[in-house]
Parts: C-alpha cells; sequence; structure tokens
C-alpha cells in the first residue's frame, strides 16, 4: 500500500500503482472525505486495491462504499462497543439504497480532484 495523505494528489502515485500495491488513504478527516472519490476512481483504474483509515463513523463508512473502498479501519467499536450496533445497522440499511451521485461506475477524468491548496 501507498499511502496518500493531505497534499498528495492522484498525479503524485499514478505511477506507483498496478494489482500488487494499492492505495491507503489517510490524512485529515475534511481532507480524506473531499478528495475519496478521486482516489477511489484512480483505484479501479489502475486495478487496485483502496483502503481508508480512521473511519469510525456511518457517514465516513457509507463515504468509503461510495468511493469504494475495498477496506476500512477504525477503532471506535473498541472505545464504543455498544456502537457496532449502530454502525452495523446503518451498513445493512445504505446496502439497499444506491446513491445518484455513486462515483464506482465514473472513471477518474469524471471525478472532481480539488485538494484545496491554490
Amino acid at each position: 500500500m501507498i499511502a496518500v495523505q493531505d497534499g498528495l494528489s492522484p498525479d503524485d502515485v499514478r505511477d506507483y500503482l498496478g494489482p500488487m500495491t494499492g492505495i491507503f488513504v489517510g490524512g485529515s478527516t475534511d481532507w480524506k472525505l473531499r478528495t475519496l472519490d478521486a482516489w477511489g476512481a484512480l483505484a479501479r483504474r489502475k486495478g487496485c486495491l483502496l483502503h481508508v483509515g480512521r473511519v469510525n463513523s456511518l457517514k465516513r463508512i457509507n463515504a468509503c462504499a461510495q468511493a469504494g473502498a475495498s477496506s476500512i479501519d477504525g477503532t471506535s467499536i473498541i472505545a464504543f462497543p455498544d456502537s457496532i450496533y449502530k454502525l452495523t445497522n446503518g451498513v445493512v440499511a445504505s446496502h439497499h439504497q444506491q446513491s445518484l451521485f455513486n462515483p464506482r461506475t465514473k472513471d477518474l477524468s469524471d471525478v472532481d480532484y480539488d485538494c484545496g491548496w491554490r
């Protein structure tokens, strides 16, 4: 996995990706949510896995699913064991609702990427 975080763009890592090298999305929550669709599109184009770190809410779980993430991690269920039921029920419910703006079917050129450094 190649770790990406605030300040990196798909162009910075594109040449290093492929079926044997995936993307680990770290960085700040705001940056992660703003750029997740672009990382998902890049992972699909390069045929690699997309992992997102520090995913501790239903909002972030759903954002990762919409971006086509292969896996996620987070510590919320360890710190707050009762949250597993809320998160699990939310994930199950979201499987029955498809977003009108689902980027999983988009190519990288169709996804806006704005790092916010302009």
